[in-house]
C-alpha cells in the first residue's frame, strides 16, 4: 500500500532539530483534540497551559501570544494548515518525520524535547478491566522478548519510509472479540485505507496482542475527538490511542471513566510542521 496515493497533503523536507522560531505577531498552533477538551473541561486558550504543560508553547521560548486550535482528525488539521488557518501543527516525532518525507509543501519549523509522552490503550472503567489486564500481560511479554522494540524500529524509526505494510489480524474460532476504536489517519502510527485495509505500528501491536491472548481484534474507525464517546457508548471496547505525559498532574487525555494500559510507545520529541 502506498501512502502517496492517499495522503496527498504530506510532505518531503530535511528534519531540522532546532530551536523554535519566534513569531512577532504570535503563532496559531493546531493540535488533535484532547479528551478533556471534548468533555468540556475548558475551551479557554489561556487555561490550556494548565492542561497541556508543554514548555514549547510558553512566551519565554519565543511563542508570544500563542493560540491553539483543536481538530477532530489529523487530515482536517493538515488541510487547515494548507489553507493558512493555522501556522503550524504539533505532532509526535514519528508522525512528523513521516509528514516531511512525503510532500514538499511543509517543513519542520520547530523541534523540542519534552519530559516524555507515552501512548496507551484506553478501556471503560470497571467492565473493561479484564481486557485491560490481558493487554497489559501481552505488552509485558512483548517488552521482555523484544517484540515491542522490534515493531517500533520497523514502523517508526525510519524517517524515509513512505509506504505502509498491511497488517492481517489472525482469527480464532469461538474466541472473544474486542472492538478497538482507531483513528486510522496518522501514519506511521496507524493507517486504515478507504477499503478498510489496516497498516502500520499501532495495528501491528494490536495484531500481536490478539495472537498472544487469543483475541479476535475488530477495528472500529472513529475521529480523534470521538474516541471517548465511542468507548463509553459501547461502540468500542477499547481505544488506541490516548497520550499520557510524565510529570503532568492534570492529564489532557485522561477522560472520566477511562482506565489505561501500560505504555506501549514512548516519545520525547515533538515537531511543529509548517508551510515553507
Amino acid at each position: 500500500m502506498n501512502h502517496k496515493k492517499v495522503c496527498v497533503l504530506f510532505v518531503t523536507a530535511l528534519l531540522l532539530l532546532s530551536s523554535c522560531c519566534a513569531y512577532a505577531d504570535g503563532v496559531k498552533i493546531g493540535m488533535l483534540m484532547p479528551a478533556k477538551l471534548v468533555a468540556g473541561a475548558t475551551d479557554n486558550p489561556i487555561a490550556l497551559d494548565d492542561i497541556v504543560h508543554w514548555a514549547i508553547f510558553r512566551p519565554e521560548h519565543g511563542r508570544n501570544e500563542t493560540s491553539f486550535k483543536f481538530y477532530s482528525n489529523f487530515a482536517t488539521m493538515l488541510m487547515a494548515m494548507n489553507a493558512g488557518e493555522i501556522d503550524e501543527c504539533s505532532v509526535c516525532q514519528a508522525v512528523g518525520e513521516y509528514i516531511i518525507n512525503v510532500n514538499p509543501e511543509f517543513v519542520v519549523s520547530c523541534a523540542a524535547r519534552i519530559t516524555g509522552a507515552s501512548f496507551v490503550f484506553g478501556f471503560r472503567e470497571g467492565e473493561g478491566e479484564a481486557v485491560r489486564d490481558k493487554f497489559n500481560a501481552a505488552l509485558a511479554e512483548m517488552r521482555k522478548d523484544g517484540t515491542l522494540d522490534a515493531l517500533r524500529q520497523k514502523y517508526c524509526a525510519n524517517p524515509g519510509r513512505d509506504t505502509a505494510d498491511s497488517v492481517k489480524m489472525e482469527k480464532f474460532p469461538d474466541a472473544e472479540t474486542v472492538r478497538i476504536a482507531v483513528t486510522g489517519d496518522t501514519p506511521p502510527l496507524d493507517f486504515v485505507a478507504a477499503d478498510g485495509e489496516a497498516a502500520d505500528f499501532n495495528t501491528a501491536i494490536l495484531a500481536e496482542i490478539g495472537r498472544r491472548e487469543k483475541l479476535n481484534i475488530k477495528l472500529v474507525y472513529v475521529e480523534t475527538a470521538a474516541r471517548t464517546t465511542a468507548l463509553m457508548s459501547g461502540r468500542a471496547d477499547a481505544v488506541f490511542w490516548y497520550q499520557m505525559y510524565k510529570g503532568v498532574k492534570d492529564q489532557p487525555d485522561a477522560a472520566d471513566g477511562v482506565i489505561f494500559s501500560e505504555p506501549y510507545y514512548d516519545t520525547n520529541i515533538f515537531l511543529h510542521i509548517g508551510r515553507k
